[in-house]
């Protein structure tokens, strides 16, 4: 079985790589002016989409952060589903 985006080790690894941590730190500050201006606006809908070549670590592992992020600073006010294309489950 092979590790994805969602096992520890591989969220170890990408949480003290100093490249991914900055990238999702941008991620945040983009997905947080986007989530105002819709919410100000009345929009209902806002995908947000991660690649990378397979699809299985980095993307699910910012997908993941990201969905943390996000419930966290908006302590349910948003809706969210997270789907991970690569993934069987």
């Amino acid at each position: 079985m092979s590790l994805t985006g969602r096992d520890q080790e591989v969220i170890d690894f990408l949480n003290n790589n100093p490249t991914m941590q900055q990238f999702l730190k941008n991620v945040y500050e983009i997905i947080d002016a986007a989530i105002d201006d819709y919410t100000s606006r009345d929009f209902t809908s806002l995908m947000v989409s991660f690649g990378c070549t397979g699809g299985q670590h980095r993307s699910v592992y910012a997908a993941e952060c990201l969905n943390s992020y996000l419930k966290s600073k908006y302590d349910g006010k948003i809706g969210l589903v997270v789907k991970h294309t690569e993934l069987d489950t």
